[in-house]
């Protein structure tokens, strides 16, 4: 139990430096599959500010729990994810720096 609560820390931790890195709000949404016992677990960041030459827009990632390819309980998966979603929103923040300096 305390590795779990360990796991959901972390994934907090990883989700309040995104919202402060890049000055946005993050929602997590959950829905049910057609499956039994399975759902849709989705991360979305949102910029709380934005102008034309810095258009981040939404970045989300999406994943069932629980999934055949992994072993993971829920509270690990939402940190994987987490890291995941900070992947995304980084490499989008890069392409859109390298393009405003490129034009």
């Amino acid at each position: 139990m305390e590795q779990e609560f360990g796991y959901l820390r972390s994934a907090w931790d990883e989700l309040r430096t995104l919202q402060a890195d890049y000055q946005g709000v993050i929602s997590i949404y959950a829905s049910t599959t057609g499956r039994p016992g399975v759902f849709t677990f989705r991360l979305v960041f949102a910029p709380l500010f934005e102008t034309a030459e810095n258009y981040l827009g939404a970045n989300a990632i999406q994943f069932e729990y629980p999934s055949a390819h992994s072993s993971q309980t829920l509270a690990s998966a939402l940190w994987a994810q987490s890291q995941q979603l900070t992947r995304v929103v980084a490499d989008a923040y890069s392409a859109i720096k390298g393009r405003v300096k490129g034009a």
